[in-house]
């Protein structure tokens, strides 16, 4: 839902550029906002023990890396939408096998799930959960 967000903002953007007269300063906008939304969520990243909230905030931290990407224009756009299929795909399998773990160890405390390497690599090294439900 997050990169639909964005892709609606890109969509929107050069309608209200050219509505206002000003050529730009959404762009500069989006990179300021991309390099908040990155400090923002790093910080909360350093401190968090929970796996779902922890792919969230990291979830927030990549779009604004994306928003920060299409700020800057040119190259920065093409390698920002790359980074939001990327991170489409990447982050729902995230998600999946972190539900998962929490569902086989009862937690979803980072610390809790220290050991839980060989169970990744079974749930999440392929890319599917078939292999989860052994």
């Amino acid at each position: 839902m997050l990169n639909t967000a964005l892709y609606c903002v890109l969509r929107i953007l050069p309608l209200v550029e050219g509505a206002t007269g000003g050529v730009g300063w959404g762009r500069q906008l989006l990179a300021v906002l991309g390099v908040v939304s990155i400090l923002v969520a790093s910080a909360f990243i350093v401190f968090q023990r929970d796996g779902k909230r922890f792919l969230a905030y990291s979830s927030v931290e990549h779009l604004g890396i994306i928003a920060l990407g299409v700020g800057l224009g040119g190259a920065g756009t093409f390698a920002a939408l790359w980074h939001t299929l990327n991170h489409s795909i990447g982050k729902s399998l995230a998600f999946f096998l972190d539900g998962r773990l929490g569902q086989m160890y009862g937690t979803h405390d980072l610390g809790a799930l220290a050991g839980a390497a060989p169970a990744g690599r079974r749930c999440g090294g392929s890319g599917s959960s078939r292999g989860c439900w052994r």
